[in-house]
C-alpha cells in the first residue's frame, strides 16, 4: 500500500468490473478490489529519472478520462502534470511518461478533472488543473502548452469541475469558500456567477 498520505481516489472500470485507484505523495498508485481492501491488487511507483531532487513523483491528484482504465494523468506537489500508464502496452512501459511534462503551475496541483464523455461532441481529451497558485488551467491531453488559463481567482483553488450537462460550463472552489462558475463560450475573463458562503457565528 501507501507509505504517505492518500491525496486522491478514483473508481475505474466498467459497471461489472471496477476497482478503486488511489495515489499518494510517495509516488505510488495502488489499485484495490472493492471487495478486498486488505492489500492492493497492483502497486505502481511513479519515478521521474530526470528530476533534480528525488526520483519520486509527489502525487497530489489523479484522474482518468472517461472509458479509460490504463492511461491516467497525475498532478504533483511541484506544480507539474504528467501522463502515466498502468501497464506495459504497445511498446510503452508502465509508469510515468517523462517526455510529456505539463508545466504551467507555480504551486501544488490540487485537482485534475477530465471533461465527461457526454453529448454529441467528444471533449473527453480536455482536462482542468486547479492549483494553489490561484489558477485553473485548461489542457488538452497530449498537447502542451495549456489551451487557456482561468486566473481571476482570489485564493488557492482546491477544486474545479465540468458541468454535467453543459459542455462549456465549469465551476471552481477556492480557499476563501467562494464558488465561481465560468462559461467558456462567453467572456472567460469574467466569471458568470460567484457565490460566497459566509460563516455564521
Amino acid at each position: 500500500g501507501h507509505t504517505h498520505r492518500i491525496y486522491s481516489m478514483r473508481m475505474v472500470g466498467t459497471q461489472n468490473a471496477r476497482d478503486q485507484t488511489t495515489s499518494s505523495t510517495d509516488g505510488s498508485v495502488c489499485s484495490w478490489l472493492v471487495d478486498m481492501l486488505v492489500h492492493p491488487q497492483e502497486t505502481l511507483l511513479l519515478i521521474h529519472a530526470g528530476h533534480n531532487k528525488t526520483g519520486e513523483v509527489a502525487i497530489t491528484t489523479l484522474d482518468f478520462p472517461d472509458n479509460e482504465t490504463t492511461t491516467f494523468w497525475v498532478g504533483t506537489k511541484e506544480g507539474n502534470v504528467y501522463q502515466a500508464n498502468r501497464y506495459d502496452c504497445a511498446g510503452v512501459k508502465a509508469g510515468l511518461n517523462q517526455h510529456d511534462v505539463y508545466k504551467g503551475h507555480a504551486g501544488r496541483v490540487m485537482r485534475l478533472r477530465f471533461h465527461p464523455l457526454a453529448g454529441p461532441v467528444d471533449f473527453s481529451d480536455l482536462f482542468l488543473a486547479a492549483s494553489v497558485d490561484r489558477m485553473v488551467k485548461l489542457w488538452r491531453a497530449r498537447t502542451i502548452p495549456p489551451v487557456y488559463s482561468f486566473d481571476e481567482v482570489d485564493d488557492y483553488v482546491y477544486d474545479a469541475k465540468w458541468h454535467l450537462a453543459h459542455p462549456v460550463v465549469l465551476g471552481t472552489a477556492d480557499g476563501s469558500g467562494k464558488f465561481d462558475s465560468w462559461n467558456s463560450n462567453n467572456d472567460t475573463e469574467v466569471r458568470m456567477i460567484f457565490y460566497l458562503e459566509m460563516q455564521r457565528y
